[in-house]
């Protein structure tokens, strides 16, 4: 149970209820992104499906975007250059600490 002070201002309860209201609104953005994400995903399987890369409605443009990234391993990379900085190896095999993903999504703009 979460005791309030009885004694506190008006600008104070302003304040509460103004965090109140941000939490309120944070709920409703999260909500909003899942469904957004599901309504991306659901173009992006129907385009995929339909070997339809770009289509245009009256309103927007949808452009599967696709390309390869690549990052560093974290670890893998701070775990070399100790070994490197302790002497315990003499060089970094660059290759071996690079993580290489897929991106695949789907770009919907506003005409």
């Amino acid at each position: 149970m979460i005791i309030l002070d009885k004694n506190i201002t008006k600008d104070q309860e302003r304040m509460r209820d103004l965090m109140e209201s941000i939490l309120d609104v944070k709920d409703r953005i999260q909500g909003l992104e899942i469904d957004l994400d599901n309504y991306k995903n659901n173009l992006l399987d129907l385009m995929k499906k339909n070997n339809t890369y770009e289509i245009e409605s009256y309103t927007a443009k949808a452009n599967i975007i696709e390309f390869n990234r690549e990052s560093l391993d974290k670890d893998k990379t701070i775990d070399a250059i100790n070994k490197v900085n302790k002497g315990l190896k003499e060089k970094v095999d660059i290759s071996g600490l690079i993580n290489r993903s897929n991106v695949c999504f789907v770009l919907v703009k506003e005409l």
